[in-house]
């Protein structure tokens, strides 16, 4: 999920280098599980004492993060 919020924040910024988004993108489509989602490997955020979760959170960055790399460079992601 971390990956995917840095890989949208460089693409969203116009980061001048590829290699490192193509790093992360790799990364996210190397962790995809064969039933399409990703596992969320800790809580989303904490309010007072308590942590929270978001379920959706886990498919949402990585196909945001996923598609935005698709548009931008023109690449349909096929590793």
């Amino acid at each position: 999920l971390n990956t995917a919020f840095a890989l949208i924040a460089l693409m969203a910024g116009k980061y001048p280098n590829e290699e490192p988004i193509r790093r992360g993108i790799q990364l996210i489509v190397s962790r995809q599980l064969t039933t399409g989602e990703w596992k969320a490997e800790y809580a989303t955020g904490i309010i007072n004492n308590m942590t929270v979760t978001f379920s959706a959170y886990k498919f949402i960055f990585p196909i945001w993060a996923l598609g935005m790399y698709a548009k931008i460079y023109n690449n349909p992601i096929i590793f």
